[in-house]
């Protein structure tokens, strides 16, 4: 078989090359290199399709993660206005930011010991007036989780989502627009208290810990919700004290629930 004496062609029915000489009309199996060569194709394909979706994730490309950081810190408002209408491609998505710096510190309070702490103490759950040493470890773990830092975040998202709009929606009316706004600004917060997270290590103090977290989430609400929605910085305030003070009547309200239904079924 002379190769001069052919062509190829890409075959989509079964997807390898294959060559049709030109005398005899005969399909055939092309010589082992071209499958080679072909092999070697898809592998590169394969190569950069996962690289791509990397980094998409991780913002590598174009430095979409330290633009991200760097606008959420020094003008919040104008990345959430930015990315609400369209500009996807410039930051990194609110979900993957939101869940990406959960995921964080979350490793952080963790291998600090922090994560253990609260998990054991749960100062939450005993200002809420639910005696977690009566219940078995399994139970207590989860009532742990649900009412640690964490937990918070990630089970009590929805309803953020929800108070979010219903707070700011008179001065932006879409759900998804308010939905980033929150997704970001929780995420940015929680990473701008992790060096918090030192100060704790060094004076086990986990009451002043929490303290000065909930004020620096305060503190950039504040600040985050002025620039968005063109806020007064007194009528910013306001919204937000009365948003956080809503959350925490919530987690009074199903705390208390959750721990009638235990004492009931134990």
């Amino acid at each position: 078989m002379v190769i001069e004496k052919g062509n190829f062609k890409n075959d989509k029915r079964d997807g390898f090359w294959v060559y049709f000489e030109k005398e005899k009309g005969i399909l055939e199996r092309p010589p082992p290199f071209f499958n080679q060569m072909n092999m070697e194709e898809k592998k590169v394909k394969k190569t950069n399709g996962l690289q791509e979706v990397t980094q998409e994730l991780l913002g590598w490309e174009d430095n979409k993660l330290f633009r991200t950081l760097n606008h959420l810190t020094t003008r919040p408002g104008q990345i959430v206005t930015a990315y609400s209408n369209g500009e996807k491609s410039t930051y990194l998505s609110p979900v993957v930011y939101f869940f990406g710096v959960t995921a964080l510190v979350t490793y952080i309070v963790s291998i600090s010991g922090l994560l253990e702490l609260m998990l054991k103490s749960n100062p939450i759950a005993s200002k809420l007036g639910i005696d977690t040493s009566k219940y078995p470890e399994e139970l207590n773990n989860v009532l742990s989780f649900l009412f640690s830092e964490t937990g918070q975040k990630i089970i009590f998202l929805p309803i953020v989502l929800l108070l979010t709009w219903l707070f700011y929606r008179k001065y932006n009316r879409s759900f998804k627009a308010n939905s980033w706004f929150a997704l970001y600004t929780a995420g940015h917060a929680a990473l701008l208290s992790t060096p918090i997270i030192l100060y704790w290590y060094i004076t086990k103090d986990l009451v002043l810990y929490s303290a000065i977290g909930s004020l620096v989430e305060l503190t950039y609400g504040i600040w985050a919700s002025k620039q968005f929605y063109n806020l007064s910085i007194g009528k910013a305030i306001i919204l937000r004290i009365m948003m956080m003070v809503t959350v925490l009547l919530i987690f009074i309200i199903l705390g208390g629930i959750i721990g009638l239904l235990i004492d009931m079924r134990s």
